[in-house]
């Protein structure tokens, strides 16, 4: 799941992201409590049936080049790791954080939990 606001976004976007191995059905029926609860949408819950095709979904729409190195990108980022739980008060103070200090940045990052 990946967060991202800032300079530019109106509010918090919430993106839930990756590849579920199972029927359309079975995913709507897995994530329908979470989309409920933040009161959203699936927007796009795409079907594949060739693994080459789940490949470039990943790559955002890039085909793959095999022909030699994608050339350089620049990406900074920080990372907090915790293994251990968040309790109730901590993850409180974090969406706090993140709806009344982060959003208003002037600049866009992201926040990713898995």
């Amino acid at each position: 799941m990946a967060f991202s606001f800032g300079g530019n976004s109106q509010g918090i976007n919430v993106q839930l992201i990756g590849n579920y191995f199972g029927s359309k059905s079975d995913f709507t029926t897995l994530v329908n409590g979470l989309v409920q609860d933040l009161n959203a949408s699936i927007d796009t819950a795409d079907e594949y049936t060739d693994w080459t095709q789940i490949l470039v979904a990943n790559g955002y729409g890039e085909q793959l080049v095999t022909a030699g190195p994608s050339p350089p990108n620049t990406f900074f980022a920080k990372s907090l790791v915790t293994f251990d739980l968040l309790d109730d008060t901590s993850l409180k103070r974090w969406g706090d954080y993140l709806v009344n200090t982060a959003a208003k940045a002037d600049i866009n990052w992201f926040a990713q939990a898995d």
